[in-house]
């Protein structure tokens, strides 16, 4: 049984991993691709669009249709909601020609979406090679396999931007009264080469009381054979310098390491007055190699979130918590900013009110908000793109969804 009021709302206060991921190789897919529609959605039937299989139009991704004037022109005005100058609801076709590397050979490649709307699939020919259906944080295809290294690929994306699951349709994830229902890929998008050994996942956990920052960290083994290494991490900020390595030895293919990195009492705390950050850095080394394989980067501030009644404690402290409600609503482009600039201008404003924190009502804003908030002391309140009624049970594919 899912828990429901567990699951709806994911309290994000006061802490973000900002990852920058380095010493791997990465192809900019930002720029001009092949475009088509597909209302009908004619090509996952096997039904050629113009008889030639080729996509007759293009467009510059990031993107998304509306801002190309792509889909039926609007006539009428809603006296609800803002009105779309253009509204297009249904699959479209992406398609971009990549050189793949001849030293990209025997490496994991991955293509990686910051932010799409909704399912995005990677097709070859007629066959579906890929697909992702998540709504609140990267698409991320493992095309290990397809793409061929040494030559000229082709990357067929569809994307189809109409419901996947029965959710409700206030959801500001994608509804249309906000954040419009769009088609397209924002953000960040490329190629990303890896060793067939990588981390997967590096999550950091601050003990306050310990004065200490607990790190999981998840390699993923593709080899099928033993793999013996270690893994470097390196705290630093406010003078503070803490090393220490982990030794990897194991046959798994998922291997879950944890460590604790002891940070002393000269530590800072990080609150809404003092945003203080700290950076760890972890760096995989294959055993008997000084070269770095993989290595990832995250900020991190030390605080400690508890109760007592109906008071929330940040550090011991009583919290007042002064905030907002963010919608999603971003009337001039219809989608979320993914940049530092824009969130720091929205933030910039939020705190010249006297306020410390916004709500995310239905819906999961990008990393460069997260970033924004941990530098300028913003408590966030985020949610999954969920309505109460979309917590009646009954349906599992949607549940497996959120």
């Amino acid at each position: 049984m899912i828990n429901f009021k567990i699951v709806a709302v994911i309290v994000v206060l006061f802490f973000l991993q900002v990852e920058k991921t380095t010493a791997q190789q990465e192809i900019d897919l930002a720029g001009s691709w092949g475009f088509e529609t597909d209302v009908m959605d004619f090509r996952r039937s096997g039904v050629e669009i113009r008889g030639d299989g080729e996509l007759h139009d293009t467009i510059t991704l990031p993107g998304i249709t509306d801002q190309y004037h792509i889909g039926n022109r609007t006539t009428y005005k809603y006296y609800d909601r803002l009105t779309r100058k253009y509204e297009y609801m249904a699959p479209a076709w992406y398609r971009k020609h990549v050189q793949i590397p001849e030293s990209w050979d025997g490496k994991r490649i991955h293509l990686y979406l910051e932010r799409a709307h909704w399912l995005t699939a990677i097709y070859s020919g007629r066959k579906e090679v890929n697909r992702n259906d998540y709504i609140s944080v990267p698409h991320i295809h493992d095309l290990t396999g397809y793409l061929k290294p040494g030559q000229e690929n082709i990357i067929d994306l569809m994307i189809d931007n109409r419901y996947q699951y029965n959710t409700h349709k206030w959801d500001h994830a994608h509804t249309e009264f906000t954040q419009i229902n769009w088609n397209g890929v924002i953000g960040d998008m490329k190629l990303v080469a890896l060793d067939p050994v990588y981390m997967d996942d590096l999550q950091l956990y601050p003990d306050v009381k310990r004065q200490q920052v607990t790190v999981c960290l998840s390699l993923v083994n593709t080899t099928g054979k033993p793999f013996t290494g270690k893994a470097l991490l390196e705290v630093t900020g406010h003078g503070l310098e803490v090393k220490k390595e982990m030794e990897v030895a194991s046959t798994d293919s998922i291997i879950n390491l944890e460590t604790t990195l002891v940070l002393g009492k000269k530590m800072k705390l990080w609150d809404e007055f003092s945003p203080d950050l700290y950076q760890l850095q972890c760096s995989l080394l294959s055993s008997g190699s000084e070269e770095v394989k993989q290595r990832k980067q995250l900020s991190f501030g030390m605080r400690e979130v508890s109760a007592v009644g109906d008071d929330i404690l940040l550090n011991g402290h009583r919290l007042h918590l002064r905030g907002t409600v963010n919608n999603a609503e971003f009337p001039l482009t219809g989608h979320v900013p993914m940049d530092d600039a824009s969130w720091e201008h929205i933030f910039n404003i939020l705190k010249s009110y006297g306020m410390n924190h916004m709500r995310f009502h239905s819906w999961c804003p990008p990393a460069a908000c997260f970033r924004m908030a941990d530098k300028m002391g913003v408590y966030l309140e985020v949610e999954m793109p969920m309505w109460g009624a979309d917590a009646k049970p009954g349906d599992e594919a949607r549940n497996d969804f959120f």
